[in-house]
């Protein structure tokens, strides 16, 4: 048993059969598309990564606009874990010693751009 997912009208969609409609309706932003005969979701990080918790990759295919959200959800995941670090290295090239929350913040951004900006840039 197998579901497709995927992108349709700026749209999650998911294809499933009726037997995971109670799974694919206990997801936030659960409606069903009479036209696509699929459940849909706002097309947001936040559902692809709960469509995901809800249909392991044994379960689900992703195409490959939709799966994108579901990087973007990780990459996110990611640089929120430096919100809850006990200890982060100091802010480089600053001239005082930062305070816990802006050392959070700062490599929380870090994070989620990708990384520190070149110097030579």
């Amino acid at each position: 048993m197998t579901c497709r997912i995927f992108l349709a009208e700026n749209r999650l969609a998911i294809e499933t059969p009726f037997l995971l409609k109670d799974a694919c309706k206990s997801i936030p932003g659960a409606r069903w598309d009479k036209g696509l005969k699929a459940w849909t979701y706002p097309a947001t990080p936040g559902a692809a990564r709960a469509i995901h918790q809800a249909f392991p990759s044994t379960v689900a295919t992703w195409t490959e606009d939709a799966a994108a959200l579901l990087l973007e959800a990780e990459r996110i995941a990611a640089a929120a874990a430096h919100k809850t670090a006990e200890s982060l290295p100091d802010i480089p090239l600053s001239k005082t010693k930062a305070w816990g929350h802006q050392r959070v913040c700062f490599w929380y951004v870090v994070e989620l751009l990708g990384g520190l900006p070149n110097a030579n840039d």
